[in-house]
């Protein structure tokens, strides 16, 4: 009768979708990227970004969307993403987030209400601007966040490892990060940032990738 219910539940487990797969070490994660990555010299990709915007007392639920291009291009990484999104009713305002790097530094632009203003910094999860993939994630990660890792997941077919990240800060603003990379090519598909309640904050998803599109170069140079 033990081995009926134990046959049963280990079931149920899989059709509820508790069971992912194998769980890696970072370590192995990190060799499986250096590798991949190497084979990755230009994509494209859509993005989303889903989040809450504080007004008064309650919040106002924003979807921005745009784009992805990276490059590799004299052996250094340049990538560029840009989304957009419009505040509804009574606000009717656009906000415009371009996130460039130039393979040196990381140019953060945030346009709202006809003022933009650009920080210039590396990478960093400080300043909202990750580096597209690879080890150089990671190390982006590591200098802020503790990282441990759970079993593999999927997200819209394709196979993803799954990071969680807490912040060494102990007053940092949120509680943890959920990064989940892309097993077939080591790029971000998904990032959730949780709040300090426990709920999520804000969703980063990276969906149509295409490889080897090739992108102008002149998009990864800064505006002056």
């Amino acid at each position: 009768m033990g081995k009926i219910v134990s046959v049963s539940l280990f079931l149920c487990l899989l059709t509820c979708g508790v069971c992912y797969g194998a769980t890696p070490t970072l370590e192995e994660i990190r060799t499986s990227m250096d590798s991949t990555w190497q084979e990755v010299n230009s994509m494209s990709a859509d993005v989303t970004m889903k989040f809450n915007m504080p007004v008064g007392a309650s919040a106002l639920p924003i979807a921005a969307v745009g784009t992805f291009d990276y490059l590799r291009e004299d052996g250094k990484d340049k990538s560029r993403q840009r989304i957009a999104a419009k505040v509804p009713e009574p606000f009717a305002m656009e906000m415009k987030l371009d996130i460039l790097f130039d393979g040196k530094k990381m140019y953060t632009t945030m346009e709202l209400m006809g003022q933009k203003s650009t920080d210039i910094g590396e990478p960093s999860l400080e300043q909202g601007a990750l580096p597209p993939g690879g080890t150089r994630l990671l190390d982006a990660l590591e200098k802020h966040l503790d990282l441990s890792v759970e079993p593999n997941e999927t997200i819209d077919g394709h196979e993803v490892y799954v990071l969680i990240g807490v912040p060494k800060e102990k007053d940092a603003p949120v509680q943890k990060l959920k990064i989940c990379i892309d097993k077939a090519i080591a790029a971000q598909r998904r990032t959730e940032v949780y709040q300090l309640d426990g709920t999520v904050g804000v969703t980063v998803s990276f969906t149509n990738f295409k490889q080897n599109t090739q992108p102008d170069p002149s998009l990864f140079v800064p505006t002056k």
